[in-house]
C-alpha cells in the first residue's frame, strides 16, 4: 500500500468521523423557546429605586452587594419600524433589543412583528447584564447584579435619560434612536454618558467598561461556530471565536480546556486604540462605536471578551456557551466643577454587508468572509441583485450558479474537450499501464509522450476546478452568514441557511440534497476520465464524491444546492461537448498499439554477433 492510498484512506476516515460527530455528538437545535410577554412600565416617577450615593468611587464588590429589588425595576421603550429598544433603570442601560423585521423562530416567520428576534434577551432563566451597562471592574463583567439603580430623569418617545450619584460623581446616561424615514440607519442607537464632578475635590474615575451585550448562538449554528468577538484597532480587524474562550473537550484530547479563558487586549502591547468592537452570531451583531467629536478623536483603550455559561439554562441546554464583550475607556481624573463626556453609537441588527459598508470604519469586516472575501462580496452583491427580479432565494442561488457557469464557460469547455479526447486514449493508456506495470518511471514517460503526440493536456481539466475553489470558499463564507437566507423556503427546504433535514432516523438527520450532490458528482466523475496512471489514485478519485458527501452532509442547504446545480450543468456541458465535433481532436486521435520503441528513452536492442 503506497502513501497516496494511506493518505486517501485517512481523509475518508476523517470525513466519516466528522459526519458521526455532527450527527451523533454535536448538539442539535433545541425547540425554540416561547418568549414571555414583555411588560413596559409607563414612566410615572413612582416606585423607583432610590438613587445610589456612595462616599467614594465604588469597588465592584460594593455595587454587587446592593439588593436590587426586581419589583422596583422600571422599563421604558424607544422604537421605530425596525427595532424596539427596552431600557431599564438598573444600570441606566439597555435591557434588550427586539428586531421587528426578523422572526425569533421559523414558525413565526410570517409574523415577525409579534414574535421578533431579541438580542440580549432577559428572562428569569437568562439573567443577562444590560447592554451598555457601565462596569467598574472587568473581572465581574458578567455578574448579574453588577449594576447601579438609576433615577429616571426623562422618558418619552424621543429620549430616555437616567442619572445616579456614584462616588461623588453624577453620572447621566442619555439614549435616542433614529426614526423611520431619516437618512440615518434605523438600527443605530445613539448614547451619551456624562460624568459630572460638582464637588470641591478631584475625583479619579479611572478605567470603566461599557458592556456590548451578550450574544447567543443562532438555531442554525447551535454549536456556536460563528459566535465571535470582533474589534478593530485602526490597523486591522481581529477575531476571537467563542470556542477559543470557552471550555472545550478538544480533539482526541488535544486542546482540552476545562475553564473559560477570557480575552484581554491589554495583554497585547501592539493594541493601543479601539475604533469599535462587536459581538456576533451567524446572522446578527451588536457593535459599539466611539463617536468622533468635533474637536477630538475618541477611541477605546482596550477590549475584554468572555464566554458565558448556558449549561444551567434549561430552555437552551443544547447551546452551552454564549459570548459577552466590552470596551474600556480610561476617563482618569475629573477636576472639581468639571465634567467628561463619552458619545457612542450602538448598532444592533442584521449582518447586512451593504448596510455595514455604508456605516464605514471597516464595519463590513464583521462579515468575516476570510481570505477570499473579494469573491464573497461580489457574489453577495450579485445574489441580492438577482433576488430583486427573482424573489425566491432558492431560485436566486440557481440563477447565480448559472451566471458563474457562463462566466467560466471558456475554461470549462476547454476542460470538457480535453476530457473528450482523454476518452479516446483510454485503450492506449491501458496498454501502457499493462506493458510497464513493473516500471512506473517508464510508464509515466510513455504516457506523457502519448499525451504530447495527441495534443492532450492532462492538466486542462484541473484549471476550472482550481478557479472554482476560491469561488466556492467565498460562496460558502457568504452563504453561512447571509441573514437574507434565514428561514428562506425552497421546494421541501424550510430554511436555506440550515441543512434540509426532512426527518430523523435513529437520531440521525436525513438530509436529501447531499444525496443529489453525491450522485451528480459520481456521474460527473464518470464523464471526465482521469489521466492518472496510478491505480490507487484512480480509486481514490472515484471515492472522492463519497468523502465530500460526509464532509458536506450538514452544510447549509443553500450551499449544497449551489454545488448540486453546478454539477448538473457540468454534466450537461460534458454531454453537449461529446456530441459536438472536434476537428482538431478528430484529426489527431488515431488508436494504435504502443510499440517498444516509442521515445528517446527507449534503450536500443543489443546487436547479435
Amino acid at each position: 500500500m503506497n502513501k497516496q492510498t494511506i493518505l486517501g484512506a485517512l481523509c475518508i476516515l476523517v470525513a466519516v468521523g466528522l459526519y458521526c460527530y455532527q450527527s451523533f455528538i454535536a448538539p442539535q437545535p433545541p425547540p425554540p423557546p416561547v418568549k414571555p410577554e414583555t411588560t413596559v412600565t409607563v414612566p410615572s416617577g413612582e416606585g423607583q429605586a432610590p438613587a445610589t450615593t456612595l462616599s467614594n468611587v465604588p469597588k465592584i464588590e460594593d455595587v454587587q452587594t446592593q439588593a436590587l429589588d426586581k419589583k422596583l425595576e422600571n422599563t421604558y421603550v424607544l422604537e421605530n419600524d425596525y427595532i424596539a429598544v427596552y431600557f431599564t433603570n438598573f444600570g441606566g442601560a439597555i435591557r434588550e433589543v427586539s428586531l421587528k423585521k426578523y422572526a425569533r423562530a421559523i414558525q413565526y416567520r410570517d409574523d415577525p412583528l409579534n414574535h421578533p428576534y431579541v438580542f440580549n434577551e432577559t428572562t428569569s432563566a437568562i439573567p443577562y447584564p444590560p447592554a451598555l451597562n457601565i462596569i467598574w471592574e472587568k473581572n465581574n463583567i458578567n455578574a448579574e447584579d453588577a449594576t447601579v439603580s438609576y433615577v429616571t430623569e426623562e422618558a418619552n418617545e424621543n429620549v430616555v435619560r437616567f442619572s445616579a450619584n456614584i462616588g461623588g460623581i453624577r453620572v447621566i446616561r442619555e439614549y435616542t434612536i433614529n426614526k423611520t424615514g431619516s437618512d440615518k440607519d434605523p438600527y443605530v442607537i445613539s448614547h451619551k454618558s456624562y460624568f459630572e464632578n460638582s464637588s470641591d475635590e478631584a475625583r479619579n474615575i479611572g478605567e470603566i467598561y461599557f458592556n456590548i451585550g451578550t450574544v447567543s448562538p443562532s438555531l442554525a449554528d447551535i454549536g456556536g461556530y460563528s459566535l465571535t468577538f470582533v474589534f478593530n484597532d485602526g490597523n486591522k480587524t481581529r477575531y476571537e471565536h467563542a470556542n477559543s474562550l470557552s471550555p472545550s473537550t478538544g480533539f482526541l484530547g488535544f486542546g482540552k480546556r476545562e475553564k473559560f479563558k477570557p480575552y484581554d487586549s491589554q495583554q497585547n502591547t501592539d493594541i493601543a486604540k479601539i475604533h469599535w468592537a462587536a459581538v456576533k452570531n451567524q446572522f446578527f451583531t451588536a457593535i459599539l462605536i466611539p463617536k468622533t467629536e468635533a474637536d477630538k478623536e475618541i477611541y477605546g483603550d482596550s477590549v475584554f471578551a468572555k464566554g458565558v455559561d448556558f449549561s444551567s439554562i434549561a430552555e437552551t441546554q443544547d447551546a452551552k456557551y454564549g459570548l459577552n464583550g466590552s470596551i474600556a475607556f480610561n476617563l482618569g481624573v475629573v477636576q472639581p466643577n468639571t465634567s467628561k463626556e463619552l458619545s457612542l453609537d450602538y448598532y444592533v441588527g442584521p449582518k447586512e454587508f451593504s448596510r455595514l459598508q455604508v456605516l464605514g470604519k471597516s464595519l463590513d469586516d464583521i462579515m468575516d468572509f476570510g481570505m477570499f472575501g473579494f469573491f464573497s462580496k461580489i457574489l453577495l452583491t450579485m445574489m441580492k441583485w438577482i433576488n430583486q427580479a427573482v424573489p425566491n432565494w432558492g431560485l436566486t442561488i440557481i440563477c447565480l450558479t448559472i451566471i458563474i457557469k457562463l462566466l467560466l464557460w471558456p475554461l470549462s469547455a476547454k476542460a470538457a474537450r480535453s476530457s473528450k479526447r482523454m476518452q479516446k486514449l483510454q485503450k492506449p493508456l491501458a496498454e501502457i499501464r499493462e506493458k510497464y506495470k513493473d516500471n512506473p518511471q517508464r510508464q509515466q514517460k510513455e504516457t506523457m509522450l502519448l499525451f504530447k503526440e495527441h495534443k492532450v493536456n492532462p492538466a486542462a481539466g484541473c484549471w476550472p476546478m482550481l478557479i472554482q475553489i476560491p469561488i466556492f470558499i467565498g460562496l460558502y463564507m457568504m452563504l453561512r452568514s447571509a441573514s437574507e437566507l434565514r428561514f428562506a423556503e425552497f421546494l421541501w427546504i424550510h430554511d436555506l441557511s440550515k441543512p434540509d433535514t426532512v426527518a430523523q432516523l435513529w437520531n440521525v438527520p436525513l438530509n436529501i440534497l447531499p444525496f443529489f450532490m453525491m450522485t451528480s458528482s459520481f456521474i460527473q466523475m464518470r464523464l471526465m476520465p482521469t489521466p492518472s496512471t496510478d491505480n490507487a489514485q484512480m480509486k481514490m478519485m472515484k471515492w472522492m464524491p463519497v468523502m465530500f458527501f460526509f464532509f458536506c452532509y450538514n452544510f447549509s442547504a443553500g450551499l449544497t444546492l449551489y454545488w448540486t446545480v453546478q454539477n448538473l450543468f457540468s454534466i450537461g456541458q460534458q454531454l453537449w461537448t461529446n456530441r459536438m465535433p472536434d476537428p482538431e481532436g478528430d484529426q489527431t486521435f488515431v488508436e494504435h498499439p504502443v510499440k517498444e520503441k516509442t521515445n528517446k528513452w527507449s534503450k536500443p536492442k543489443a546487436k547479435k554477433k
